[in-house]
């Protein structure tokens, strides 16, 4: 037997929609940090992000989710308007041309004062260090992180 993409692509929109599901049953923080949730552009995995989003809610943070191919001018846009601490994103491909140093350098200077989260087996390909910048290298410190909403 082959699994075909029709497979994967059905398999990904129902467990997509139970995570989805579980994140609406959970209450609402407001007063809880806030996060920006979103894979860049280029990037289009979203199941990973769902459960991310979930982790968050559930541990009392407010997320704001932008989902997958997410451009940096609807960040700057939402934080013109709004407010959030922590700017997380997850990448599990490369993004084209765009180096992920350049990409997160492009973060750091385009966002001062916030902390910014990068995860996904594609995020350890960053070298920077900078005290806003956080890289999440393994699943156990993903949840752990995810616990810790403050």
């Amino acid at each position: 037997d082959v699994v075909r993409p029709v497979h994967e692509h059905f398999a990904s929109n129902f467990v997509a929609g139970k995570i989805l599901q579980a994140i609406h049953s959970l209450e609402a923080a407001p007063n809880g940090p806030g996060v920006i949730l979103f894979t860049p552009e280029g990037e289009y995995h979203e199941i990973p992000t769902l459960f991310i989003q979930y982790l968050l809610k559930k541990n009392g943070c407010r997320v704001a989710y932008f989902g997958a191919n997410t451009c940096l001018e609807a960040i700057s846009e939402y934080l013109r308007l709004k407010n959030a601490d922590r700017i997380h994103f997850h990448v599990i491909t490369h993004l084209g041309n765009t180096s992920l140093n350049d990409y997160t350098q492009t973060l750091l200077e385009s966002f001062p004062g916030k902390q910014i989260i990068a995860s996904g087996p594609h995020a350890l390909q960053i070298t920077l260090k900078h005290p806003n910048l956080n890289i999440i290298r393994s699943m156990e410190a993903l949840l752990a992180f995810c616990r810790q909403p403050a």
